[in-house]
């Protein structure tokens, strides 16, 4: 299956910190931090799953191989912050949980007038991963140095 996407909020923009407080069955104030989705991120998750829908696709119980070509509109932003935030809003679209995936492509152009996601998941056959390795030699060590 094939999506493209718009761009989703970077990872500094995705979840946010805040330090709440409460009281202690001794009396005292206790600082303990919050966790959080910001809103940008709960509305891009709420957007890519009605995509998803609207364009037939429901999340898959196989092991996937996923390949995201982003195509950013200015300079800025490494390929794996916009990466794990895309993986976070597929899941339950495209697969039921991010630990399906055991193949990942990830590569970043830049395109001013169009910028998108453009994502591939496709379900890869179990069988060779489960399949015992074949019975081979460890390489010789090359390094120079003999201790």
């Amino acid at each position: 299956m094939k999506l493209v996407l718009p761009i989703p909020p970077l990872g500094n923009r995705y979840w946010r910190i805040e330090v709440r407080s409460k009281f202690n069955g001794a009396g005292f104030r206790v600082h303990y931090p919050h966790v959080y989705r910001t809103d940008e991120a709960t509305n891009y998750i709420r957007r890519t799953a009605q995509y998803a829908l609207a364009n037939g696709i429901f999340p898959t119980r196989d092991l996937v191989k996923v390949t995201v070509d982003v195509y950013r509109a200015r300079r800025s932003g490494d390929v794996d912050g916009f990466v794990k935030v895309l993986l976070d809003a597929l899941q339950g679209c495209a697969f039921e949980d991010d630990k399906q995936v055991i193949d990942l492509h990830a590569r970043r152009f830049d395109d001013k007038a169009d910028p998108r996601v453009e994502v591939e998941v496709l379900p890869i056959d179990p069988a060779p991963l489960l399949s015992p390795p074949p019975h081979a030699q460890p390489a010789p060590c090359t390094n120079s140095t003999q201790v």
